[in-house]
């Protein structure tokens, strides 16, 4: 639930957090310990640099076809 409710408060996009709150949790959250940080800056860094990689995915596919 952390990592969703991260990702919303940086975004205030509930269907990007959704659509990414597993990949940051297994990322980011479930490594972390009693005591973390993590700034908003970081998340949206984060963010960009998944959503850059699914696009660069998506036309590797289309250009095979």
């Amino acid at each position: 639930q952390l990592a969703l409710a991260l990702l919303l408060d940086v975004t205030s996009l509930p269907e990007v957090a959704v659509a990414y709150h597993q990949d940051f949790k297994w990322e980011f959250v479930a490594s972390w310990g009693e005591e973390w940080s993590i700034t908003s800056q970081d998340i949206l860094e984060w963010l960009e640099r998944k959503q850059a990689q699914e696009l660069q995915k998506g036309f590797e596919r289309y250009s095979r076809n």
